[in-house]
């Protein structure tokens, strides 16, 4: 039996699930994330990172130093949000975009958010005709202008979406373009930048189309921890301050066990957390003195969990890698312009184009005033003044203006 009461030991656990440590990796991309801000003032920031890396507690921590920063401007100003967040519901089916607007606004703490239904055009600057019209708009458009303007009135720069991925998820791949020009049109139209923060899912916002990609830019990766030897002395200080405030009779001692965690949690701070919290609960819940090699055993995480998010984690992370090998592709698109073909390019025959345009170039180069450029072409080896074409017919004589007076000129003579 327990020798603490239930309400008490239950306490404990919780306060130990609600603690966060500030490890290396999340102190380095959340340093990321401020400078991508700083640089882009507009658009879209797309944070992306296996299951339980802790894309919560980063995208919470950004928020907050964001509104610490703003103390003095928001107390001269209650009005002043400078910062919101909200977590994106999932669906089984598309993503309800009426409830994602509420959410927003509910961050924005708009006080008549539910007062928001379909209704006559609120739209700005219509005139007079057009309102006589009685257009009307759906519960969703009226809410998406109401978050706008409630942005813009707030003076909200910065706009956080936690589990960004369900945006994507249960929706068609032709919907994936779509819903990122939605976000990119309400970044623009409210003026509020949004760090989309998600897994890996959420890479299918990006670069959906030329404008997009440029607008997002290359997405921050928040990774996991590898077997680099910096990164095993972070984890191991990681471990040290989460078994240092357990709240134990005995600090529990983990040296020896430290490849086996490294292993089990797959280098993801989230997933140690939940796997420590879940040794301490059986701790206090059983009134024993501290947490042991084999109450960890007894809780690690299942076998086939880690072995799909492992799965997940290696996609993502090819996804995300840049080996160089798409710039030769690109390099024969720009060189071959529209006559590129790509099919030919991906069935081995690359290097073939490449070398057949520089020898025509080459060639190009070589003959007395032409200068090669990337889509030039070889020019034809006649030489000398185009005879002019012939509109007429044949044995037709082209019409002119005949000489007058002739005859009467020869007459006087």
């Amino acid at each position: 039996m327990s020798s603490k009461p239930a309400k008490e030991w239950e306490a404990l656990h919780e306060e130990y699930r609600a603690y966060r440590t500030g490890h290396a990796r999340l102190l380095e991309v959340t340093a990321q994330i401020k400078s991508a801000i700083s640089r882009r003032k507009e658009g879209i920031i797309i944070v992306a990172g296996p299951t339980r890396v802790g894309k919560t507690t980063l995208l919470v921590g950004v928020i907050n130093s964001i509104i610490s920063e703003n103390l003095l401007e928001m107390e001269r100003d209650p009005g002043f949000i400078p910062a919101a967040l909200m977590e994106a519901y999932a669906y089984k089916r598309g993503y309800k975009w009426s409830d994602h607007w509420y959410g927003c606004l509910k961050a924005l703490n708009e006080p008549l958010r539910n007062k928001k239904s379909a209704g006559y055009n609120i739209l700005p600057n219509r005139d007079a005709l057009h309102a006589a019209a009685d257009h009307k708009y759906e519960r969703e458009d009226i809410l998406r202008r109401s978050f706008e303007n409630a942005a813009k009135h707030r003076r909200t720069s910065i706009f956080g979406v936690d589990e960004a991925q369900s945006i994507v998820v249960g929706s068609s791949l032709d919907m994936h373009r779509a819903n990122a020009e939605v976000i990119k049109s309400v970044a623009n139209t409210s003026g509020a930048l949004h760090l989309l923060c998600g897994n890996y899912d959420v890479l299918d916002l990006f670069n959906l189309s030329g404008q997009i990609g440029a607008r997002t830019g290359r997405p921050i990766h928040f990774p996991r921890y590898t077997t680099s030897a910096k990164d095993l002395v972070a984890f191991k200080a990681v471990v040290l301050n989460l078994t240092s405030v357990m709240p134990v009779q005995e600090p529990p001692r983990f040296d020896g066990v430290l490849d086996y965690l490294f292993e089990r949690s797959l280098g993801l701070i989230g997933l140690l957390n939940i796997w420590f919290s879940e040794a301490l609960g059986d701790v206090l819940e059983n009134g024993r003195k501290t947490v042991t090699a084999n109450d960890l055993e007894k809780c690690e995480p299942p076998e086939a969990v880690l072995d799909k998010i492992s799965q997940e984690i290696i996609q993502g992370e090819q996804r995300l890698a840049q080996d160089g090998s798409t710039f030769a592709l690109i390099k024969a698109r720009m060189s071959f312009g529209a006559k590129f073909n790509e099919a030919r390019w991906k069935e081995g025959e690359g290097n073939k184009l490449l070398e057949k345009k520089s020898e025509s170039r080459v060639a190009a180069s070589a003959l007395p005033g032409v200068n090669a450029e990337p889509n030039d072409t070889v020019p034809s080896k006649k030489t000398g003044k185009a005879r002019p074409r012939r509109n007429g017919k044949a044995f037709e004589r082209a019409p002119a203006r005949d000489k007058v007076g002739e005859g009467r000129n020869n007459r006087i003579a």
